[in-house]
């Protein structure tokens, strides 16, 4: 198929000039590339190109000008970053975080490979658990493994337990996102209970970039 034929197509819902633009510029500049290019990640572009043109950071930036920012982001960060946006984890939080953290990448922040390789190891439960922690130590608050069930329940994640928690909290804190408070060297499975765990220096870089930017 053309490639006019396949914007036309994917474009067809879309009703905004801005989203057209940029659109075709991504595939015009090969920042897309048609190959494999499916109905669905059509949908999955066009959201994503919604989202980032009503963010408070971006929303004033004119789509030429915007388009300019995104060939400026090397291609070994923009690539990986834009396959999440397209093509992985059908979560809502994990998709969101990959938005956020194209715009990061688009604002002209240093984006670390391993951000992007730490998204990649997120599920839906890694991703609510680590934002529950972040939200309540900035409270001055330590979170239980119980309230974190409740966390997740309210988020309407599927049968959350405490065995489930203790096996995200394990993933968290093997992947370099969060640290445990332990005197007796490698963190153990029983070790894994949220009041003694903190979110690492690099857990909490790799939430700055994954977080929706304030435009103040």
């Amino acid at each position: 198929m053309e490639i006019t034929l396949i914007i036309t197509e994917i474009l067809s819902g879309a009703d905004k000039a801005a989203i057209t633009i940029l659109v075709k510029a991504l595939f015009e500049k090969e920042i897309i590339t048609i190959g494999n290019f499916t109905k669905k990640k059509g949908e999955n572009l066009i959201d994503a190109v919604k989202r980032l043109i009503k963010k408070p950071t971006l929303k004033d930036i004119k789509p030429e000008e915007l388009i300019e920012k995104i060939e400026d982001v090397e291609p070994q960060i923009l690539q990986p970053i834009l396959e999440g946006v397209l093509i992985r984890d059908k979560n809502e939080v994990i998709r969101q975080k990959w938005i956020n953290l194209l715009e990061s990448a688009i604002l002209g922040h240093q984006i670390h490979p391993r951000y992007i390789e730490a998204l990649r190891l997120l599920d839906g439960i890694d991703a609510n658990v680590l934002e529950f922690m972040s939200d309540y130590r900035k409270r001055g608050n330590r979170l239980t493994n119980s309230e974190i069930v409740i966390g997740l329940q309210q988020r309407q994640i599927e049968n959350p337990t405490e065995e489930i928690v203790k096996d995200s909290l394990y993933n968290l804190v093997e992947r370099g996102l969060c640290d445990v408070n332990t005197l007796q060297g490698k963190p153990r499975y029983s070790d894994m209970n949220s009041e003694n765990i903190h979110i690492s220096h690099f857990g909490n870089k790799f939430l700055d970039m994954v977080r929706q930017k304030s435009s103040e």
